[in-house]
């Protein structure tokens, strides 16, 4: 019987925390998926040898193998706790207003700050599942506009490739981030996040980390072993209205003769009072602006902000959600 794409759903379970790479069996089903792509690196080669003949090869061997996944969906509020963890250097969840709790993460200053949670990552029709082992995220998109849900991309490396066994797991019921329940602040590099808001005027974004992880691939080991950390980088585009709020950043920008224009920018989002999600990134506007662009016959002007330290800001990139749910286990 032909396997469908409709009845395929994606599954994780968290690995020990020493136990990089090692299955675990299935604990979470997520919600909001749209694509799962687990792709097996299987590094093989023919031994090209001087034999007498013109046949191309009489060998061939396996020397590295590993597995990579990318995932798209709409972002949930009560999963994005999966996605900080694996960013690293997040808090654990502890309850702020019971019964919820609230997760913090910034980018980590230290590879010591960088505490990662590695999953099991399936993707099954409940009869048959492969899942990529020691999912590591080493890259997070996040953008939405408005009019629409805010949406995600992640891409995972692991340690393997391997079938698994589904568990049979219920459906979430969680809660959807939505474009109008948004908030935009733009402060200047010596204030806190959060401190002005910028209302009416903000059409889409897009928050980006890039964790620069690499595998380790040693003598004496077909799959890698581990991971190391690497130097972040992250970047923050908008595109938004010109107005008087917004006009004086443009001018800003342009007229940078020396020091280049820093801002501290949060995107929040709140579901009633149950449900809060916030995404900081600071730095500085190295890119030229987009002009005069248009929405629907209203002039924006898109800009990018390129992740960076500032006087308020110690971490480039911070996140918060505030939400239901108190575990990744």
């Amino acid at each position: 019987m032909a396997k469908l794409d409709a009845l395929m759903e994606i599954q994780l379970g968290l690995e020990a925390s020493d136990a990089w790479g090692v299955e675990v069996a299935s604990t979470v089903k997520l919600m909001g998926v749209e694509e799962l792509t687990i792709t097996p690196l299987q590094g093989a080669e023919q031994i090209s040898e001087l034999r007498g003949t013109l046949q191309p090869a009489y060998r061939a061997y396996v020397h590295s193998q590993g597995g990579e996944a990318s995932m798209s969906g709409i972002l949930e509020f009560d999963q994005f706790p999966y996605f900080l963890s694996a960013l690293g250097s997040y808090s654990t969840g502890t309850t702020d207003t019971s019964p919820n709790t609230a997760w913090t993460w910034k980018a980590p200053t230290e590879d010591s700050d960088a505490i990662v949670a590695s999953y099991t990552l399936m993707k099954t029709d409940r009869v048959d599942g492969y899942s990529l082992l020691g999912a590591t995220l080493n890259s997070l998109t996040i953008s939405g506009e408005s009019g629409g849900p805010v949406t995600y991309e992640a891409n995972f490396m692991g340690k393997s490739v391997a079938t698994d066994v589904f568990a049979a797991l219920s459906d979430w019921v969680t809660q959807p981030v939505l474009g109008h329940q948004g908030q935009v602040f733009i402060d200047v590099a010596s204030d806190a996040y959060g401190t002005t808001e910028v209302t009416n005027a903000a059409y889409s974004f897009e928050w980006s980390i890039n964790t620069n992880r690499k595998l380790l691939k040693h003598v004496g080991n077909l799959n890698p072993s581990g991971f190391r950390e690497g130097k972040w980088d992250g970047s923050l585009s908008l595109s938004i209205e010109a107005d008087t709020d917004t006009i004086p950043i443009l001018d800003e920008i342009i007229g940078s003769t020396n020091l280049v224009a820093e801002r501290n920018i949060r995107l929040q989002f709140t579901q009633a009072t149950d449900a809060i999600l916030r995404l900081d990134m600071s730095g500085s506007f190295l890119e030229s602006p987009e002009m005069y662009s248009d929405e629907d016959g209203v002039v924006t002007f898109d800009f990018e902000l390129t992740g960076g330290a500032t006087t308020a800001s110690t971490s480039f990139a911070g996140a918060y959600v505030f939400t239901t749910n108190a575990s990744i286990a």
